[in-house]
């Protein structure tokens, strides 16, 4: 039985270090309709160009946060590494 919870707790735990790549990529899409919309109501191109960046780089997030959160893990490591004095400063 606690060999199970330490195994929900890892897979807490990488849900949460994917997490913010999620909330950034969702807050870029919005960015990237709305801007969308007014480019459409102004006429606008330059806002549809920074649209489809931003929705670019939403979607590169949103990869990002799917299969590279070793990223994330190993600078997590070398941030613990440091506090525990193990790296010289």
């Amino acid at each position: 039985m606690l060999a199970k919870a330490k195994e929900f707790e890892a897979t807490r735990d990488r849900a949460a270090e994917r997490d913010p790549n999620f909330d950034f990529a969702e807050a870029l899409f919005q960015i990237a309709i709305v801007l969308g919309s007014v480019s459409i109501v102004a006429a606008s191109r330059p806002l549809v160009h920074l649209s489809g960046i931003l929705a670019i780089a939403g979607t590169l997030l949103m990869i990002n946060g799917y299969f590279c959160s070793c990223i994330c893990r190993s600078s997590n490591v070398l941030a613990s590494l440091a506090a525990s004095s193990a790296l010289p400063q």
